[in-house]
């Protein structure tokens, strides 16, 4: 890692978090839902739970404590040299370039290894770079291990939001609690290898496990003999709930829709977030018929499941489309596999949503010879 200079620029110096990170009579008064949630973190560094389920868990923590409009948490990569972005919260579709390898405010935190708090207005220097964030606060906290800033978990809200330095410091002790989570992992290595085949936002794997085990599911179909399966899901309309009740309630419900594919699958079975709000499932030594049922049952979990609507009531309904590819039947490679549960999933989109389509349905439908020759025009 490159030496820096320890001595912070005279901006920075007057935003850093200067009282201990301890927690007064009058803090426990005000903030007893705080030590809660310091407690809960406690118990979750103690029990060595998932990594990755555990850094999602931290932000959902955070916004108890000091409710945000964005959240970001960065992870230090040696190979690379620089902050790489694992986790983002309230963005969306919109997130900004800005962001994905750092930003000032993180690389303040990460070279002097302090805490920053940034209040409402606290500096005309700031204003250009807020207006880029849309935010009027910003907490940034770093997560050390043996003295060495590994992490950035990094706040921001708007001026309703109303933040103190108080809330900041329970930001800090949060992260601190969380600094547990790296000394318990086998490894740094280790959980940074993890972290790169993780989805942030959900704790699912991500493309790029996806990709490498449908390649390994391949090999065992043809050692075995046995087919597999290909699922590609998507969220019907959760663009028109993402804009209707905002991002972080967008985030909430990937989480949760997470959760059902995760409850709904057997250990050996692998569910990826592929992309927005597309999910992809493999389930190996399983045919056609067990592949429908699965998906169905899936469906069917997701339509009957109740999502966060105005305010924090549990008041919407969402409905999911499915498309299916068999192994070996419907497609000899990877690129085809994909493409023919992608084509399924596409054709149970058109016919009105909410339902399972099998690829081999196409094959069996007269309008298949026109409609695989528009493949490319579809997709």
């Amino acid at each position: 890692m490159k030496t820096i200079s320890r001595k912070p620029p005279p901006q920075a110096d007057g935003y850093f978090i200067k009282t201990p990170p301890e927690f007064t009579k009058g803090m426990a008064q005000q903030h007893y839902h705080a030590m809660n949630v310091l407690l809960r973190m406690a118990r979750i560094t103690g029990n060595q739970a998932d990594m990755e389920l555990s850094l999602t868990t931290l932000m959902d923590l955070a916004a108890e404590i000091a409710p945000y409009d964005w959240g970001l948490f960065y992870l230090w990569d040696d190979n690379k040299n620089s902050l790489q972005l694992r986790i983002s919260r309230g963005f969306g579709k919109s997130f900004p370039p800005l962001l994905e390898k750092g930003n000032l405010i993180a690389r303040w935190t990460f070279q002097y290894s302090k805490p920053i708090f940034i209040s409402e207005n606290a500096s005309k220097e700031m204003e250009h770079y807020f207006s880029l964030l849309e935010t009027d606060s910003v907490i940034s906290i770093p997560i050390l291990t043996n003295n060495r800033v590994i992490g950035i978990l990094q706040l921001g809200g708007q001026a309703e939001r109303k933040w103190t330095e108080e809330a900041a410091l329970l930001i800090w002790m949060l992260a601190m609690q969380s600094e547990a989570l790296f000394h318990n992992s086998q490894t740094e290595r280790e959980f940074l290898r993890r972290m790169a085949m993780t989805d942030g936002l959900t704790g699912l794997f991500n493309r790029r496990y996806f990709d490498e085990q449908v390649d390994r599911e391949i090999q065992r179909s043809y050692r075995t003999g046995k087919p597999f399966v290909l699922m590609m899901t998507d969220v019907d309309f959760f663009k028109k709930y993402n804009d209707r009740y905002r991002h972080l309630k967008g985030d909430q419900a990937l989480r949760e829709i997470a959760l059902i594919l995760k409850a709904r699958l057997r250990q050996i079975d692998t569910v990826s977030r592929f992309v927005g709000e597309e999910f992809s499932v493999l389930l190996p030594e399983t045919n056609e018929a067990g592949g429908l049922a699965v998906a169905k049952h899936i469906r069917v979990s997701v339509k009957n499941h109740s999502f966060f609507g105005k305010e924090k009531k549990r008041e919407v309904r969402m409905t999911m489309s499915i498309g299916c590819s068999i192994f070996p039947h419907d497609g000899k490679d990877k690129e085809e596999l994909i493409h023919r549960a992608d084509l399924a999933l596409y054709h149970a989109k058109e016919a009105g949503r909410d339902q399972v389509i099998l690829f081999s349905q196409l094959k069996n439908n007269r309008s298949y010879d026109k409609q695989s020759k528009e493949e490319q025009n579809v997709f």
